[in-house]
């Protein structure tokens, strides 16, 4: 990344106070406005394709494992969620914006909403009479914020638990799953292995 928004516009909820944030830290001096939420439909059709596409699945998935106490919330739990199940996710959610980015918006009367696939508008603006309206963020501020990130990463949060995740799979001959029925029995394996382990120092 060099370059960001010039702008960006959000309603008051409460992860747009993040993206204001950064927004400010990348180009200062205003370059977040807020409007009200009813100048959100464009990203409110993007959340309803995504959910559709692939989220609402994982939401009744793990909101099933929940409900039969397969789940808890807790640090053990959410760390065996991220190593069984977080490349499904995001293979799911990769196909959902690669289906979003290249279907055709059909012309409309409103002159303001141009037509065409979204991947194009945003990659080649000037084939629909527009511009790049992006603006160099300063080099010294993108490297600051990088080295304050973590990046993806498809191991859990606590190196400590994925090191005993790793040491369990390999003690036991587990491999990774290579379906969502697999990666849920993975899982209930692990889980149980985790909290003996844990349970016994």
């Amino acid at each position: 990344m060099s370059a960001c928004p010039r702008k960006v516009r959000g309603d008051r909820g409460t992860e747009n106070k993040d993206i204001a944030d950064m927004q400010s830290v990348l180009i200062p001096y205003g370059t977040f406005v807020y409007g009200a939420s009813t100048g959100n439909q464009r990203i409110e059709a993007f959340w309803r394709h995504l959910r559709m596409e692939c989220c609402q699945f994982w939401i009744e998935f793990f909101g099933h494992l929940r409900d039969i106490g397969e789940f808890s919330g807790d640090i053990i739990d959410k760390n065996l969620v991220q190593f069984v199940f977080m490349n499904f996710v995001q293979n799911d959610i990769n196909k959902a914006v690669s289906v979003w980015n290249t279907h055709r918006i059909r012309p409309t009367k409103n002159g303001n909403v141009p037509a065409g696939k979204p991947c194009i508008l945003y990659c080649l603006p000037e084939l629909n009479g527009t511009k790049d309206y992006s603006v160099e963020a300063d080099q010294h501020v993108l490297q600051i914020c990088r080295n304050q990130c973590l990046f993806n990463r498809n191991t859990p949060n606590d190196s400590d638990m994925h090191a005993l995740i790793n040491l369990l799979m390999e003690e036991n001959g587990l491999i990774l799953p290579e379906s969502v029925e697999e990666a849920y029995d993975l899982y209930v394996t692990l889980r149980l292995m985790v909290n003996q382990e844990i349970h016994i120092l």
